[in-house]
This record gives structure tokens, sequence and C-alpha cells, in this order.
């Protein structure tokens, strides 16, 4: 595996996601898995070098969560070389002001699979505390 800036020791992830198991908001989960898929998606994009992840939270009546035990989900976009998000329209943070259709930005990911339910088998990262 390449080194990178973002890279840690094994051991302080397990620590990491431990300490976050054991004081989590409610409502949270532990962690969430996207397909390969959806990075690809991103990275594929001319220009991009790297992905953002924001937090989001889904409202109680949004289609396919309306029966979550949680709301809480993971938005990811491509950055470019300078670290900007690869949005085609510069935002004013007010998603009401969005307009055109779904070619008219860069492309966005969002869906993942939360930990729980579909967590992978126990293990340091996700083993309840």
């Amino acid at each position: 595996m390449a080194q990178s800036r973002h890279a840690i020791p094994f051991p302080e992830a397990a620590k990491l996601t431990y300490a976050w198991r054991r004081n989590r908001p409610p409502g949270s989960f532990n962690g969430a898995r996207f397909d390969r898929v959806a990075f690809e998606n991103i990275l594929s994009q001319p220009g991009c070098e790297g992905i953002r992840i924001y937090m989001g939270l889904h409202d109680a009546g949004d289609l396919g969560y309306e029966d979550a035990k949680s709301f809480w989900t993971f938005v990811m976009v491509g950055t470019d070389a300078d670290g900007n998000d690869m949005t085609v329209i510069p935002g004013d943070g007010n998603p009401d002001s969005i307009s055109g259709g779904e070619d008219t930005y860069g492309d966005t990911e969002q869906m993942p699979l939360p930990c729980p339910p579909w967590c992978g088998d126990p293990g340091p990262l996700n083993t309840p505390p």
C-alpha cells in the first residue's frame, strides 16, 4: 500500500474508531460502506484529484429513509488540484437556490450502507465497546 499523508498505523485507527463507538451521538452510526463504483464515478471526472466527504442529514420523510434508525449520511464530491469542490456553479450554501438538471454539476455520491446494521465481520474497527 502506498503511503500518503492520510495513512495512520492500524492501532491508531482502532483507537479512533473505539473512541467514536463509545461516544457517538444518538442516532449516528459507526461507519458506512460505499461500493467501488461510487469512488470511480467521482475520481473519473477530468481534473479530479481527491474526494471530500461531507456529513448529511435526511429528513424523516425522505424516500427510502421512512423507517431508518439513523438519518445521518455521507455525501462525497470530487475536489480539484486546488482542493475546491468540483461543482460547476459556486454555491451560496442555500440548497433552494440551486437550479438546473443533474448534469449541471459535478458528480456527487451518497446512500452508503451504514454500520450498523450492514457491518463486516467483527474486528478492531467495528466491535461494540
